[in-house]
């Protein structure tokens, strides 16, 4: 029986869940047993006789043995099940802390987004923008507004490149940007 005990606590590792422990076939076997000593007790108290109808001394030592060894069977299982019932309270924590961490971190992603929507995006491109004395990300952005619109009415890039007298690449790769087309 002891071998049957350890090998129940073995099998319920850290991360196990009720399914999990229950689906070993170890701890199906230790359940088994522990019902059938208990159904086995239950017989005995129900045709036990009354003392009057009880055999002789032999038959009194012979059930006495049986009633320590019922009782040494019960009290393994019940550390057994106070064995896994520990698990199970410090696995249920566990859990418990697990998603306490998630739901702050969702609160902190959520809270993050929630600032970048609310930044205006000229904002963002100034900010993110280092002054090299080149055109700032929003300047570059002035500048590329009426492309925006001359291909937004339907312009062609060469037919806009011709209008505003500028390289025919260059507005390809500014409207190529612009939707995302170059990786």
């Amino acid at each position: 029986m002891e071998v049957i005990v350890s090998h129940c606590l073995l099998a319920i590792a850290p991360s196990s869940s009720l399914a999990s422990i229950l689906s070993d076939p170890l701890v199906l076997l230790a359940l088994g047993v522990g019902l059938a000593v208990v159904f086995y007790i239950l017989v005995l108290r129900r045709t036990a006789k009354s003392p009057a109808q009880r055999p002789g001394p032999p038959a009194a030592g012979r059930r006495s043995l049986a009633e320590r060894e019922i009782e040494v069977l019960l009290d393994e299982l019940e550390h057994m099940a106070s064995a896994v019932s520990q698990r199970f309270n410090a696995q249920s924590q566990r859990l418990e802390t697990l998603i306490r961490e998630a739901q702050q971190a969702t609160a902190a992603l959520e809270a993050t987004m929630a600032r970048a929507r609310a930044a205006p995006l000229a904002s963002r491109i100034m900010s993110q923008s280092p002054d090299t004395g080149h055109d700032s990300g929003l300047a570059a952005l002035a500048r590329h507004t009426e492309i925006y619109e001359l291909a937004d009415a339907g312009e062609s890039a060469p037919a806009i490149a011709q209008k505003l007298q500028r390289p025919a690449g260059e507005i390809e790769l500014i409207l190529a940007l612009r939707s995302g087309g170059i990786s």
